[in-house]
């Protein structure tokens, strides 16, 4: 094999090497953006599942209905906000900080749920 030709297969597998050894990287932000932001006043008026977690924006009034749950996995993340939750439904929180933030509550059932050592609030 010429030299030539040598470099030029060195190059490529090169290239390749550090192409699919980026795109692990590329992919990651994607998470991130995929969690929810609430930052107004919400009502759930039917059964509803938030799969990514939700990071809260403002001071929140959530209204959940009768007969309505809302599952949030991933946890609730109100930082130094605070949620308000009323109604007669059901709020279940899974994750492993369940929920973080101050959080007053006026529904019949609550379930926060903690993973790996984490815990409710």
């Amino acid at each position: 094999m010429n030299q030539g030709l040598a470099r030029k297969l060195l190059c490529i597998l090169f290239a390749l090497a550090m192409t699919v050894g980026l795109l692990p990287a590329i992919g990651m932000p994607a998470h991130a953006a995929d969690r929810v932001s609430w930052s107004d006043n919400l009502t759930i008026s039917k059964d509803t599942t938030i799969s990514s977690g939700v990071t809260v924006k403002g001071n929140v009034m959530l209204t959940i209905k009768k007969g309505a749950t809302l599952t949030v996995n991933g946890g609730i993340d109100a930082g130094t906000r605070t949620v308000s939750v009323m109604g007669e439904g059901t709020l279940v929180i899974n994750g492993h900080n369940a929920f973080t933030g101050s959080i007053s509550v006026d529904v019949p059932t609550v379930r926060a749920t903690g993973g790996n050592g984490g815990g409710g609030w």
